[in-house]
């Protein structure tokens, strides 16, 4: 087991008042580099659980635990601090609009986890331009956000997704914003990587193409894994 999460819920709020309520008890357990898809109607929850799998929202209750290398990880006790910190060593995540900082180049927009954990500037560098070759743009390094095309731009931010070694790899619709042919290469894409970098991966999809490229899949109604 990497991951395990027990009966979750999460409620939203407006004024106080509950508004929605999205997890109703939602239970998951991953095992170590598993490609797991989350497929469910809109609505059902699956963003919303992937985010807070991902530690990047919060939860009303339920217990999520993530076993790392040296230490086993339980979000009910640790502080934003931790969590900062945490995210940057262990969590990768792929949006479905690629969220590039635009000021900034394709390779430099890589760099930017390893330059935030500390690294050497020259050793987030050569991996920076190792991963730009992976996905098949190193000719585009230099290349600003808004001079690439939105296939390279997701292939970017896989890329950045996965620039500190993260154990987990989340990933929020990957391929709902692109047309076919970049959808294809993403996918294959995300399942070569994952089999490459020992990554457990995490997708919330509605493309059925994409869940089948995943070694199993986990239906999510009414907010509830079933």
């Amino acid at each position: 087991m990497i991951l395990e999460a027990r009966d979750l819920c999460k409620v939203y709020r407006t004024d106080g008042i509950v508004s929605a309520s999205v997890l109703r008890g939602a239970s998951i357990v991953v095992e170590s580099n598993e490609f797991v898809a989350i497929v469910g109607p809109s609505g059902a929850g699956k963003s919303t659980l992937l985010h807070v799998l991902a530690s990047i929202d919060s939860f009303d209750s339920g217990a999520i635990r993530v076993r790392g290398k040296r230490k086993l990880y339980d979000y009910g006790t640790m502080s934003d601090n931790d969590f900062a910190r945490f995210r940057l060593e262990h969590i990768g995540f792929v949006y479905q609009f690629h969220h590039l900082l635009p000021e900034f180049t394709a390779l430099e927009n890589i760099m930017m986890p390893a330059l935030i954990r500390g690294d050497a500037r020259r050793d987030a560098s050569r991996r920076a331009e190792m991963l730009l070759e992976r996905v098949g743009l190193a000719e585009r390094s230099t290349h600003m956000p808004s001079e690439l095309s939105g296939g390279e731009q997701q292939r970017v931010a896989i890329a950045r997704a996965i620039m500190n070694k993260p154990a987990l790899l989340f990933a929020d619709e990957p391929t709902g914003n692109l047309d076919s042919a970049n959808a294809q290469h993403v996918r294959a894409l995300l399942r070569e990587l994952q089999q490459e970098e020992s990554l457990t991966c995490i997708v919330a999809t509605h493309s059925a193409e994409l869940a089948e490229s995943a070694t199993r899949i986990v239906h999510i109604t009414d907010g509830v894994c079933v």
